[in-house]
Parts: C-alpha cells; sequence; structure tokens
C-alpha cells in the first residue's frame, strides 16, 4: 500500500517488486495473490523466477547488491515459520487490529526516492 501511494505521487501506473518465487519462505504464489489484492494498481514482478545468481548480477549491475547482503530481513524480523498460504480474512482481521493509516503516514514520510 506504501508502494502504491508513492507510485501516485511519482505519477506511475506499476509497481515493480523484488519478489522472487520461492527466495524466502514466505514469497509463495498464495502470499503473492493476497498482496496483490491489497492494492488497486497491477503489480510487476520482472524477476519472479530468477535463480538466485541471476538477481545477484541484476543487483550489482543496478548498483543495489550492497544493500541486499545484509540479514534477510524477514528472518531477522519475521516469525520462525512464515505463512505459506495466507487468506485475506485472516490478513484483514489482523490488520483491523492496528492503526494502518497511521503507519502508513509514517512511512510515507520517512520514504527516500531514489533513481536509479
Amino acid at each position: 500500500r506504501i508502494a502504491e501511494q508513492i507510485a501516485k505521487n511519482e505519477s506511475c501506473n506499476f509497481i515493480a517488486t523484488g519478489d522472487n518465487l520461492g527466495q524466502v519462505g514466505s514469497q509463495t504464489l498464495a502470499n503473492m495473490q493476497v498482496i496483490s489484492r491489497a492494492v488497486s494498481m497491477e503489480i510487476l514482478r520482472p524477476i519472479l523466477t530468477n535463480d538466485k545468481l541471476e538477481t545477484i548480477a541484476l543487483a550489482k549491475q543496478y548498483g543495489t547488491y550492497e544493500l541486499s547482503i545484509g540479514p534477510e530481513m524477514c528472518s531477522v524480523l519475521g516469525p520462525k515459520h512464515p505463512a505459506t498460504a495466507s487468506r485475506l480474512e485472516v490478513i484483514e482481521h489482523e490488520e483491523g487490529r492496528i492503526d494502518m493509516q497511521s503507519l502508513m503516514d509514517e512511512q510515507l514520510a520517512a520514504a527516500e526516492i531514489i533513481s536509479l
């Protein structure tokens, strides 16, 4: 949702992500479908089926490799056993327990646009 708002602010028509099927436990088709339903924009996933070496080569080419070699944030901040088949109604219920708008506003204020 934050990416969608940034895209709208920047007059973009699509969101592009670095999702890579199966690269981490939570990047499954079921979870990506739930994520896609949270926004109204089309989500492009250009490296969805890359193997790890292809993704590393692209990161080096675009100058983002150094940003990506730290610990996997999903592993550091996420649960030991991430959900691999999330259900939209469960996600919506859990989101209802927090102030999503304040969270989004805070993150949008801290966002930095970097042109590659």
